[in-house]
């Protein structure tokens, strides 16, 4: 019988160095990303027309449109 060895390939060792490694943040990056995701929501919020669909529970064939809002 013959053995089980098998080479390995040098270009597969390289892939998985440069594509498969884990990804890594630093400090300030993810600063930078949650002070972005702050500012970039303040800034959107109120640009955003308010009650333009109603994503509650509707039938087949009913419209997504929002109607005027319940006056209580």
């Amino acid at each position: 019988m013959a053995g089980t060895y098998l080479k390995r390939d040098p270009a597969i060792d390289s892939f998985s160095l440069l594509y498969l490694r884990p990804y890594t943040t630093s400090p300030k990056t993810k600063t930078c990303v949650h002070l972005a995701l702050v500012v970039f929501t303040e800034i959107a919020q109120p640009l955003i027309p308010q009650r333009k669909w109603d994503w509650k529970g509707k039938k087949k064939g009913e419209s997504l449109r929002a109607g005027p809002k319940p006056e209580a």
